[in-house]
């Protein structure tokens, strides 16, 4: 009897110590919300450019110096002009790195781009973002191929839950 107790507390126990570490390998971070600083048409310093294949024009911009507008640009149908969202991650565990999916579903027709004939009604690329952190995400117009008038909507996703979709109207 007291073996079969002994044995059974230590199937127990290594059975619960197995859900702890089984829970702990599949909890991974987890953005609860998103907390939108400023949002629209915005001005910014370009720091640097990075390779991305989920963009047009196959690359990403860095930047810094955001200055958000307190309107849409008389000009906003113009290479230059830049769109988007400031927002502050809140999750756990805190300065966690998460990977968000960003999608922005262009107007119709949607764009193409006249050198490769690639059209594009979607845009879809991954970001690391660290929670606690301000993200800047954003659509800038590099080439006239990309100005297109009508909404834009932007969203941001953590696997299958969708944290924001945000419109902008480009006249």
């Amino acid at each position: 009897m007291i073996i079969s107790l002994i044995f059974r507390r230590a199937i127990t126990s290594a059975t619960a110590l197995l859900c702890v570490v089984g829970l702990a390998a599949a909890q991974s971070a987890r953005v609860d919300r998103l907390e939108i600083l400023n949002a629209g048409f915005y001005t910014s310093h370009v720091t640097g450019q990075v390779k991305n294949s989920g963009s047009p024009t196959g690359t990403e911009i860095t930047e810094e110096k955001v200055t958000f507008l307190k309107g849409a640009p008389a000009n906003a149908a113009s290479v230059g002009t830049i769109f988007g969202v400031q927002a502050r991650l809140f999750g756990q565990p805190e300065n966690a790195n998460v990977v968000l999916r960003e999608v922005w579903n262009l107007p119709a027709p949607g764009t193409t781009d006249p050198k490769t004939g690639n059209n594009y009604r979607q845009v879809t690329f991954n970001f690391t973002a660290r929670i606690g952190s301000v993200q800047t995400r954003g659509y800038g117009f590099d080439n006239s191929w990309e100005v297109l008038r009508g909404v834009w909507t932007q969203e941001i996703w953590q696997g299958d839950r969708k944290l924001l979709e945000r419109s902008y109207t480009i006249p």
